[in-house]
């Protein structure tokens, strides 16, 4: 017997596997049918990082049946240490293991997160090096759509995708 929190992240993961990846669009290619196109920018930043959420069910179908929940954006996981992350239009809350039959990890969230976009543009220093520290909700202009925002306790973060592997393991 399926529970009714089981089903919702199975709606959940369903609905995040459907969803367009940032980063590309679809085009009709020359037999009518709809093909996926990358959409490359002037700073090389391809948008090829894809998104992935994964539910994991424990202890189904007993009363101490729980749901966890990973981010991966590319083969990047994201640690918990980033308890907001705004990616791809979905924003994921983090929330610490308490109890086996609880909801933990990253969970995703209805959000109007728009960002306030500041007047100071980002630097062609912050493009090549991928992310910048920015105070909370808000962004430098010119920041490309496909950068996700990830915050925790250390401070607010933009990074690029492509840069996200270097982002999480710097020192």
């Amino acid at each position: 017997m399926i529970k009714c929190h089981t089903l919702a992240a199975l709606a959940i993961t369903a609905m995040l596997v459907t969803m367009p990846l940032a980063g590309q669009g679809t085009r009709e290619n020359k037999n009518g049918m709809n093909a996926t196109q990358d959409m490359k920018t002037k700073t090389g930043d391809t948008g090829k990082a894809a998104l992935r959420y994964e539910v994991t069910v424990t202890a189904e179908g007993t009363r101490s049946e729980g749901l966890s929940g990973k981010l991966y954006i590319g083969t990047s996981l994201i640690p918990g240490e980033y308890y907001l992350v705004e990616a791809y239009g979905v924003r994921y809350r983090y929330t610490p293991y308490t109890a086996p039959w609880t909801w933990w990890g990253h969970k995703p969230e209805t959000s109007d997160f728009v960002p306030l976009v500041e007047e100071t543009a980002i630097t062609d220093e912050e493009t090549k090096t991928g992310w910048y520290r920015t105070p909370p909700a808000q962004k430098k202009a010119n920041t490309l759509r496909t950068w996700v925002y990830l915050e925790s306790d250390v401070g607010c973060f933009w990074v690029s995708p492509d840069k996200l592997q270097v982002f999480l393991h710097r020192s």
